[in-house]
């Protein structure tokens, strides 16, 4: 049984007063207690560090966020499409392998690695996964993830598509955030961050800041906290992987490929011509 959650915030329809700090309205809502049936969910698996057997070039930025998602941590959900498998593990990253496919070439790689929020109008929206593998010389993957309530489901990733080159999109479906608050920003704030909001929530509401103003010392403030990263910034490199000795160089290693690759079209071949002979006979 998920521990109980409490939470939860709505803004308050407070006057607009030239002297009287308005401070965020605070409501204690429980959310549903959530109860998971983990035999009755085959496409995640239990890892008490999320390896997708894949080298990370960059490490994920620490946990930021609602707390109840941390339940999240140290499980993957994998899914089939036409062509590829993918491979999420929340605040770790989200992998591509090419499965269906004769090729020895397959795409295997990090389409994106966990890094920030994306906040709207006091709700984490969306989570995003940066820096992932080189897609030309300029640009690396990237991945953004929505969230979707689904009541009967601990954690589901689907709809992933890719609207621009090497920039993805997914839906990751879990019943972690069906309650209605489950996913506002300010209740999981330190208090001094919260009092910082109110200051300026209050300011703008004063018009003593215009709305600009309000956005910019709200990033800023959400930065500090740990939910955004520094426009400037980038995710810590990860560890330099030793790779075991080899007595193979580049070119020997592709030579056995390409000898590999001729073999197998040298047997496709002889199946055709036996085919192909056995409808001349039957002709």
């Amino acid at each position: 049984m998920i521990t109980l959650l409490k939470l939860v915030v709505i803004f308050s329809s407070l006057a607009v007063s030239q002297t009287v700090r308005m401070p965020m309205k605070i409501i204690s809502t429980s959310v549903n207690q959530i109860d998971v049936d983990e035999g009755a969910l085959p496409l995640y698996e239990t890892h008490s560090i999320p390896n997708n057997d894949l080298a990370k070039t960059v490490r994920p930025a620490n946990f930021s966020g609602p707390p109840h998602l941390k339940q999240l941590i140290g499980h993957c959900f994998t899914t089939l499409d036409q062509k590829y498998q993918y491979k999420f593990c929340p605040f770790q990253n989200l992998t591509q392998q090419e499965v269906l496919s004769s090729s020895w070439s397959r795409y295997k790689g990090v389409l994106g690695v966990w890094g920030e929020w994306q906040i709207e109008s006091n709700h984490f929206v969306s989570m995003k996964y940066l820096q992932g593998d080189k897609c030309d010389e300029h640009k690396n993957r990237s991945v953004t993830i929505k969230f979707k309530c689904s009541e009967d489901c601990f954690g589901e990733i689907s709809e992933i598509k890719e609207p621009h080159r090497c920039q993805y999109e997914a839906t990751f479906s879990t019943q972690l955030v069906c309650h209605p608050h489950s996913l506002l920003v300010y209740p999981w704030l330190s208090e001094s961050a919260q009092r910082e909001w109110d200051e300026l929530y209050t300011n703008y509401k004063n018009e003593d800041i215009s709305k600009k103003d309000f956005e910019t010392n709200l990033n800023h403030l959400l930065t500090k906290s740990g939910l955004l990263l520094k426009s400037s910034a980038k995710l810590r490199e990860a560890p330099t992987q030793t790779k075991p000795m080899s007595y193979l160089n580049t070119c020997d290693i592709q030579l056995i490929q390409l000898r590999s690759e001729v073999q197998r079209l040298k047997e496709e071949n002889t199946k055709l011509v036996a085919e192909m002979k056995k409808l001349m006979q039957s002709e």
